[in-house]
C-alpha cells in the first residue's frame, strides 16, 4: 500500500526512470523504519510512545518533493552561474589575445626607441669620464692640501686640549708628591691594620702600578711591599699617566667611592699625613 501511494503521489515527480522504483521503495522502508524500529526504541528509552500515521507518510513524500525542488532550483542557478562566468573566461581570453597583438606591435616600438636612447647615455657616458677624469686630476692637488690642513688642525687641537687637561693634574700631582717623605711612608708600611682609608688608598696605588710589578689582588700584604720598595717616590713622580687603562681607572674610582666622605677635603690629612698625599696623588691621576 505504501508503495502503491508514492508511485501515484511521485507519479508526475520528474525522476530518472531507472530509479523511480528504487526512490520508491526506499521512502517506504523509511516510514516502515519508523514504527518497527526507532519508535519501540524511542518508547523504551523515554517511556513515551509515538505513532506513525499515514497522515505522516504523505508528509513525508510531500517534504521529499520540496526539497528535490529546492535542491534542483539551487542546482539550476549555479550552472546559469557557472555558463556566464565562462563565458566571461572566454571574452577575457579573447581580449587578452587582442591586446597581446597590439602589445607586440608598440614593444617593436619601444625597443627601437630604447637601442637609440642606450646608444645616447654610452655617448654621453664616455664624454662624462673623460671631463670628471680631467677634473679629478685638476682637483687631486687641491683635495690633498685641504685634507692635509683639516688634519693638521685636528691633531693640533687635540694636542692642546690633552696638554690643558694633563697640567692642572700633573700640578697636583706634584704638589702632592712634596708633601710625601719616607718618614711618613715607612709609618704606614709598620701599620699591622691600618684605618681604613689608608687601606683604600695604597690599594688604589696597587691598582695603579707605578712600580709595574704591584699585585692587586695581594691586599695589605702586597700594598706592604710596594710601600717598602725604595724607588716607590721616583716612580710615581715619574709616573706615565698616558698609560693608564680605562680599566684601572673604573676600579680606582670605584674604592674611592667607598669613603667619599672621607676623601673630601682635608679629612684624610687628619687620619694620616701620607695618607693625604697620596690620595691627592691617586686622585690626579683619575680625574
Amino acid at each position: 500500500a505504501l508503495l502503491a501511494v508514492a508511485e501515484h503521489v511521485l507519479l508526475n515527480v520528474q525522476l530518472p526512470e531507472d530509479k523511480k522504483s528504487s526512490i520508491n521503495d526506499i521512502i517506504g522502508f523509511v516510514h516502515l523504519s519508523v514504527v518497527s524500529r526507532f519508535s519501540p526504541e524511542f518508547e523504551a528509552k523515554y517511556k513515551r510512545r509515538n505513532f506513525a500515521t499515514p497522515k505522516n507518510f504523505l508528509d513525508f513524500l510531500a517534504s521529499y518533493m520540496r526539497f528535490l525542488e529546492q535542491h534542483r532550483k539551487n542546482l539550476d542557478m549555479m550552472s546559469t552561474r557557472l555558463g556566464g562566468g565562462l563565458d566571461k573566461l572566454v571574452q577575457a581570453a579573447q581580449q587578452v589575445t587582442e591586446m597581446s597583438r597590439e602589445l607586440e606591435v608598440k614593444k617593436a616600438i619601444v625597443d627601437e626607441n630604447a637601442e637609440k636612447v642606450r646608444e645616447l647615455i654610452n655617448t654621453i657616458t664616455e664624454k662624462t669620464i673623460i671631463v670628471t677624469q680631467r677634473q679629478e686630476q685638476a682637483n687631486v692637488g687641491a683635495d690633498q692640501i685641504a685634507k692635509n690642513s683639516v688634519i693638521i688642525e685636528e691633531e693640533k687641537g687635540k694636542a692642546d686640549e690633552a696638554l690643558q687637561q694633563a697640567i692642572p693634574a700633573l700640578e697636583m700631582a706634584s704638589k702632592a708628591l712634596e708633601n710625601l717623605d719616607k718618614a711618613d711612608i715607612t709609618e704606614i708600611k709598620s701599620l699591622p691594620n691600618p684605618p681604613a682609608p689608608v687601606m683604600i688608598v695604597c690599594l688604589c696605588l696597587c691598582i695603579l702600578k707605578p712600580l709595574g710589578k704591584e699585585d692587586e689582588n695581594s691586599g695589605w700584604s702586597g700594598a706592604k711591599a710596594m710601600l717598602a720598595d725604595i724607588g716607590l717616590l721616583n716612580a710615581l713622580v715619574n709616573y706615565k699617566k698616558d698609560e693608564m687603562k680605562e680599566k684601572q681607572i673604573k676600579k680606582v674610582r670605584e674604592l674611592l667611592n667607598r669613603e667619599k666622605e672621607t676623601f673630601t677635603g682635608d679629612k684624610m690629612r687628619q687620619i694620616s699625613k701620607a695618607g693625604y698625599g697620596m690620595l691627592q696623588w691617586v686622585i690626579a691621576m683619575v680625574q
